[in-house]
């Protein structure tokens, strides 16, 4: 600072925590990290972990007669498959006629779609991009970050009008459904209303628009 110029000090004091709160979030924390066990029907593979096989005792427990004391300590551990984009290739060939020479197209193969995606992949793509709200460019981002798939802007967006053509009679069921309720339990008021308003909530458009 200059001369004639007073410096201001500024000081903060961190703010003092009640212990129990301390403890209270430690709780939380403890709890909000661990799970409850799997059951057996779900848990993909079981590995009995026992003394005496990797040298942690001076003499070697009996194999035949065990004598184990009380239930086994059970620790799980989930985890995600690795899994990368397959590609596959279909050759059709051509066969001409050893006669007329007429050349005759292999048909295409059944169950093989025309795109150059298949269903799943165009289903996580479209999850993303409706359920999730990513943009296209994060979209192709997440499939070539965790699938390892190699993927354009416009095919995204072709993906995307895949999935929309897929499930519009879902959408228009639902639709329907809706419209012909007698009440639709729907509240469109203004949120910005009811705080710079209070106590003249407008209530709008209670129901569906068709």
């Amino acid at each position: 600072m200059g001369e004639g110029r007073e410096s201001v000090r500024f000081s903060r004091e961190l703010p003092r925590i009640p212990l129990a709160l301390c403890l209270l979030g430690a709780a939380w924390l403890a709890c909000a990290t661990s799970r409850p066990a799997e059951t057996s029907d779900s848990v993909g593979a079981t590995f009995d972990q026992r003394l005496g096989e990797s040298g942690q005792l001076q003499w070697e427990l009996p194999r035949d007669s065990r004598v184990e004391v009380g239930k086994p300590l059970r620790h799980q551990v989930t985890e995600l498959p690795e899994v990368a984009g397959e590609t596959i290739e279909h050759q059709m060939h051509s066969q001409a006629c050893p006669h007329c020479q007429w050349t005759t197209p292999c048909p295409w193969p059944a169950g093989v779609p025309a795109g150059n995606f298949g269903p799943r992949l165009i289903a996580v793509a479209g999850l993303v991009s409706g359920c999730y709200r990513s943009s296209t460019r994060t979209v192709a981002e997440i499939l070539r970050d965790l699938f390892g798939v190699s993927i354009s802007l416009g095919s995204v967006v072709a993906c995307e009008q895949a999935v929309s053509r897929a499930v519009a009679p879902a959408v228009e069921e639902a639709r329907s459904y809706v419209q012909r309720q007698a009440v639709a339990n729907v509240d469109e008021t203004n949120p910005f209303t009811m705080f710079l308003l209070p106590g003249h909530v407008q209530r709008q458009n209670l129901g569906c628009s068709a």
